[in-house]
């Protein structure tokens, strides 16, 4: 069994080389783990992912010659333990990470040590880039590409909090599940907290939620507040027939069930099945009974003709700039080029239900990133293309707010 931060290391070399994501890559390496070895390896691997470029400045100008992505992250990882943590002397640090190269890269191993120790000499060097945002975003370790993004749709110092914002680590907020407890018995925990955004939202800065009956029963799941507050902000209501066209993992659909009380009918519909088993298995738990899933292309549903609905939410697939907080690893597999087949992606699932809308009926259309492109102007674009459709209601959700996931949403009415 490999050292926790010999294993930190291979699981940033799955997430950077490999493609992986990074909280699938802890779950598999991290089973047969205590419970301190996978808190202390989930904070090594978050933590470089979270500040891997201002790390890198750390120690590039100190070599001649780039060395390979393997070896580069047993550096990164090294100054992410000297400089954001103080479990080891930095000795130690040198030394373990000398040992690391070793074992695949014993040619690098002096370049290792030396590289480290003429950090420890120096210290932490301020960051300075060619300008005044390429040094922001050194600091704040975003992509230099993403911080110009922001600049350009909400101003630089807007574009600066957000970045700051999303370096932290996220708090844990849970949803109460009203159908299986009422809120009153909850609030009642002086461990518990209420949240900003949502009306059923709740923190704890001393008990682990995690480990409370109340998650185990489904009386609480974790959840975001900005995401629960997309289900509030649809106006779903009981007896109301509903789509939930990109419902995997459940969360949305399972609130929406609990504010109508297990009355009328969810359609939960997903691309895969293996993801459907998700919102099937949280459904149980939750005690949700008016729900139903189906395993579809959510641009075809409308081939199958179903009735009409009162209420459709596309809480579409985006890029995901919002919620970096717990996907740090956003960072380095989401490419620019990336943006335009998102953005394709998302007006082919919206011009998919303009029919399926209920006249007078809601579509809901919510995304978890800070991107123009993919939230206002693809409404504009909508509306453009669907003169039958009103925007009723719009809202952006700044991840420095109130201390959640950055989000989108709007609310259009079918008129005719």
């Amino acid at each position: 069994m490999k050292n926790p931060r010999a294993l930190a290391h291979a699981i940033l070399c799955d997430v950077v080389l490999n493609g992986q994501f990074a909280n699938l890559a802890l779950k598999q390496r991290l089973q047969n783990y205590s419970d301190q070895d996978k808190n202390l390896i989930s904070a090594l691997v978050y933590t470089t992912l979270r500040h891997q470029i201002s790390a890198r400045a750390q120690w590039i100008d100190l070599v001649e010659n780039k060395p390979k992505e393997k070896v580069a992250l047993i550096l990164d990882l090294a100054i992410i333990q000297m400089f954001y943590f103080d479990r080891l002397p930095e000795y130690a640090i040198v030394d373990e990470s000398v040992e690391l190269a070793k074992v695949d890269h014993i040619s690098s191993a002096g370049m290792v040590n030396a590289v480290l120790r003429k950090v420890t000499l120096r210290g932490q060097k301020e960051l300075v880039g060619k300008d005044e945002i390429e040094t922001q975003a050194l600091n704040l370790s975003i992509p230099l590409w993403i911080y110009k993004l922001w600049i350009k749709h909400y101003g630089q110092d807007e574009a600066y909090q957000i970045a700051l914002s999303l370096n932290q680590e996220a708090p844990l907020c849970a949803r109460i599940n009203t159908l299986k407890v009422d809120p009153k018995e909850i609030y009642t925990d002086k461990n518990i907290q209420r949240g900003y955004l949502s009306p059923l939202s709740i923190r704890s800065d001393t008990l682990s939620l995690l480990n409370t009956d109340w998650f185990k029963e489904g009386k609480i799941v974790i959840q975001d507040e900005s995401s629960q507050l997309v289900t509030h902000f649809s106006g779903v209501r009981p007896n109301d027939r509903v789509l939930d066209l990109c419902s995997a993992p459940g969360s949305k659909s399972t609130a929406m069930a609990a504010l109508m009380n297990n009355t009328g009918s969810i359609l939960a519909c997903d691309l895969y099945a293996s993801r459907l088993e998700l919102v099937e298995k949280q459904a149980q738990l939750l005690g949700v009974t008016n729900l139903i899933t189906l395993c579809i292309d959510g641009r075809v549903l409308k081939d199958t003709k179903p009735q009409p609905f009162d209420v459709i939410l596309i809480d579409a697939p985006c890029s995901g700039l919002g919620v970096m907080r717990h996907k740090p690893d956003i960072k380095i597999h989401l490419k620019p080029e990336t943006l335009d087949e998102l953005i394709s992606l998302q007006y082919q699932l919206l011009d998919s239900v303009a029919d399926l809308t209920k006249i007078n009926g809601t579509l809901v259309y919510s995304t978890c990133t800070l991107n123009r492109k993919e939230n206002e102007l693809q409404i504009v674009n909508f509306l453009s293309h669907h003169p039958n459709y009103v925007l009723v209601d719009e809202r952006l959700i700044l991840p420095y707010e109130c201390d959640s996931d950055g989000f989108y949403m709007a609310k259009l009415k079918r008129l005719k």
